[in-house]
């Protein structure tokens, strides 16, 4: 109940939390509908849910009521919508559209534990997509988990995060090893490319 209070009384941090987790659980509800062959999935509202997250109904769908990508206020004036905000919900299924285009496969590889972590193929080559998928409950204030993958990488593979805004970075470049990288893995989805 105290997140969220947070949320409808609009503490900055656990709201900024709340739109980072969003956006990570649409890509990764999206990856793994992907991998399990579903061609259309739901991803997202454009706004919030109206009185589902409000005070009256007391964020009554969790998370989901304040899933929109966009913030966004009624004109009555001109009886519309207008968005005063992108969320990072927004620019991670941007980048993860941009991802997917022209998709040949997507598999699940085996990466134990609470790594999650999918080999996908198109146009340009492979890459992956990971993250950590924890099997209890984490709100903001809690470590975050982590772990960390191997894969067969050549010297100048990198990973990029998940997009939050408008600029994406190049992203680090991986340390491989004799073919050999270990990626570090958070509730934060990343891409890896075997080349940029």
């Amino acid at each position: 109940a105290d997140y969220f209070n947070k949320i409808l009384n609009g503490d900055a941090a656990t709201v900024a939390w709340k739109n980072w987790y969003v956006a990570g659980d649409m890509v990764k509800k999206t990856v793994v509908a992907a991998a399990s062959g579903v061609a259309l999935i739901d991803t997202a509202f454009t706004g919030d849910l109206p009185i589902l997250s409000t005070k009256l109904g007391f964020a009554a769908a969790g998370n989901g009521g304040f899933g929109g990508v966009v913030s966004e206020k009624y004109n009555f004036g001109a009886k519309k919508y207008a968005v005063t905000e992108y969320r990072p919900g927004f620019y991670a299924l941007k980048q993860l559209a941009e991802k997917l285009e022209g998709m040949r496969s997507i598999v699940r590889e085996q990466s134990g534990g609470d790594a999650r972590l999918y080999r996908l193929e198109n146009e340009q080559g492979t890459f992956w997509i990971g993250w950590v998928h924890p099997d209890y409950l984490v709100l903001p204030g809690d470590a975050e988990p982590k772990t960390s993958v191997s894969l067969n990488l050549p010297a100048g593979a990198r990973v990029i995060s998940m997009a939050t805004t408008a600029a994406v970075g190049d992203g680090a470049v991986v340390n491989a090893v004799n073919g050999n990288a270990t990626i570090s893995l958070t509730m934060t989805p990343v891409y890896i490319f075997e080349r940029q």
